[in-house]
């Protein structure tokens, strides 16, 4: 669920409730799997379009596209 609120400065941000952590292993573009070891935690290569991909933004782009479900 997403909700929009104001912080008293007058700006406003999204609070997006979902799960705590991410485990998705697959990229959110192409949905080819990310090979994540401790080598490459930020950024895995993807073994279906041999692009590197930077975990953290995948999971958040995972997260948005799934609380919108």
């Amino acid at each position: 669920m997403i909700k929009e609120r104001k912080q008293p400065s007058k700006l406003s941000y999204l609070m997006v409730s979902g799960p705590k952590y991410v485990i998705r292993r697959e990229n959110v573009d192409c949905g080819g799997r990310l090979l994540r070891d401790s080598d490459n935690y930020d950024i895995a290569p993807c073994k279906g379009c041999s692009k590197k991909v930077n975990t953290h933004k995948n999971a958040a782009i995972y997260l948005v596209r799934s609380t919108k479900s």
